[in-house]
């Protein structure tokens, strides 16, 4: 076999050890991300359960409430926002074209929807 060759060959096996090791990262996070779903929080009534990135690579699970304004936002534009009440919807919620123009309000009373207005 020429010099060539077993370099090619050698740079080929390195790609697909390479790759083969990627895989396997990926799947012991995938491994990870199921246990991790299959844990249980005792969360009070309005609160769920979040996870948020915690230390250098590890992730937290916690019990979170919201409570106060929350604002949507996708591609780089305001298209919702409302309140809630100790984790409950609460009042109007707004959502918004992409002139800013409210298209939809729903009114909210303690987690249930009272009314909707569309424009």
């Amino acid at each position: 076999m020429s010099k060539v060759k077993y370099l090619f060959y050698s740079f080929i096996l390195g790609l697909i050890s390479l790759l083969i090791s990627a895989c396997d990262s990926t799947t012991d996070a995938q491994l990870l991300a199921e246990e991790m779903d299959s844990e249980e929080l005792d969360c009070s009534d309005g609160a769920q359960a979040e996870f948020d990135d915690w230390g250098k690579t590890g992730l937290l699970l916690s019990c979170r409430m919201n409570h106060g304004k929350v604002v949507g936002w996708d591609y780089g534009r305001k298209v919702m926002e409302g309140n809630y009440y100790y984790g409950k919807k609460h009042g109007e919620y707004h959502w918004f074209d992409e002139k800013g123009v409210i298209t939809k309000t729903i009114i909210y009373d303690d987690g249930k929807k009272v009314s909707l207005q569309s424009n």
